[in-house]
């Protein structure tokens, strides 16, 4: 009987034990940061009809006649609870027109340089499910398209993109859930139309209201404002964009999105107003065939984007029209892409701005094809 009740004890002991290193273990486990990653890697080979020469006012696809890495893209996350962080890694081509700058304009006129590799370094801390703080770097969130060219439907970047609006920001931003129809988001960062690194950059207010009332239309408004000090000038003021986005799916073969921009700048007199438009399309051909198209125009009298950075060109407006044939392969996304640009004058007319043979900007069209070639992982 004695032996019986130890080897009973014994068994509780030892039932107790596994328990609890089972529950230690279990403990640990969820106490681990979750880590993820994904990425991709982005090639491209462009021709431009005008031999050997660079496309003028292109974001992203600045090469002609030549094989190019446009971007190797790594994106780290960690989760630990409510607590996380994220870091997106650049290489390529694209990541050093960023880094360059945060605009175009920067970039164009030779901007301080930023972070090379990081496109987005940041914490992030949910005190409830609705709502969301970051902290750090960031891209920005105004624009219809992206940086990574495999989450646009054409392969070039609008001039809306490159030039109405910044890239990226360092700051912190709020966001906040209602439903699955509506969220905001605030963000306080620096001016994101001076390079990273700038001493003595000011600050930027900005926000976010999405809207999706079905999964047929939805629409989102963006607008950011702060004190800008243009090149060269050593006065500063209000700069605002304000940017309207619709997007509508009718059926689940097409889709119809539209992107406006108005923008304003002070000078030391007046006020530098722009203006963008552009209209995106898209209709699924089958499971792995995909037609889209862009047409867009920027209007800007007095250059406050840097479209013009061609000296005597009176060019006051941009203009574009693509089509992107779009084919998947599991991993793989090809796109093969025709692009023609124009640039008019104050009179609605053709007018030089795009370089020709010889590296002169005499040319009023501009005229690309391209084939891009993205694995993701």
């Amino acid at each position: 009987m004695q032996n019986q009740l130890k080897s009973l004890i014994k068994k509780r002991w030892l039932i107790m034990v596994l328990g609890i290193m089972g529950w230690s273990s279990w403990l640990w486990a969820a106490a681990q940061p979750v880590f993820t990653y994904n990425g991709f890697i982005d090639e491209y080979f462009q021709y431009n009809t005008v031999n050997n020469v660079a496309p003028t006012d292109r974001v992203f696809d600045q090469s002609v006649n030549t094989f190019r890495t446009a971007l190797v893209f790594l994106n780290l996350t960690a989760q630990d609870g409510n607590v996380g962080g994220v870091v997106d890694v650049n290489i390529g081509q694209t990541a050093d027109i960023i880094a360059a700058s945060d605009t175009l304009e920067q970039h164009l006129n030779g901007g301080f340089p930023s972070d090379t590799l990081l496109e987005q370094a940041y914490l992030s801390y949910s005190p409830t499910s609705q709502l969301s703080i970051d902290f750090g770097k960031y891209v920005t969130h105004m624009g219809y398209e992206v940086i990574g060219t495999v989450n646009n439907l054409n392969y070039s970047n609008s001039f809306l993109f490159g030039y109405a609006i910044p890239f990226e920001a360092s700051g912190f931003k709020a966001t906040y859930t209602f439903n699955n129809q509506y969220n905001v988001m605030v963000d306080l960062m620096n001016t994101g139309w001076q390079p990273e690194g700038t001493i003595g950059i000011q600050r930027c207010i900005g926000f976010q209201l999405n809207d999706n009332p079905s999964s047929v239309f939805g629409f989102t408004i963006n607008g950011m404002g702060g004190d800008d000090v243009p090149n060269g000038t050593s006065y500063g003021g209000l700069k605002e964009v304000v940017e309207g986005i619709v997007n509508f799916n009718p059926t689940s073969q097409y889709y119809l999105g539209v992107d406006s921009v108005y923008g304003q700048a002070p000078t030391s007199t007046a006020v530098r107003p722009y203006t963008g438009l552009a209209f995106y399309t898209s209709y699924a051909l089958s499971t792995h065939w995909k037609l889209a198209a862009r047409v867009e125009r920027l209007s800007d009298t007095t250059d406050e984007t840097g479209f013009n950075a061609v000296v005597g060109s009176v060019a006051t407006a941009v203009q574009e029209g693509t089509l992107t044939l779009i084919h998947t392969i599991g991993p793989l996304t090809i796109k093969a892409e025709f692009r023609y640009d124009e640039a008019l004058n104050a009179m609605g007319r053709l007018t030089p701005l795009f370089a020709d043979a010889t590296g002169s900007n005499s040319h009023s069209t501009q005229k690309t094809y391209t084939t891009g070639i993205v694995y993701s992982f």
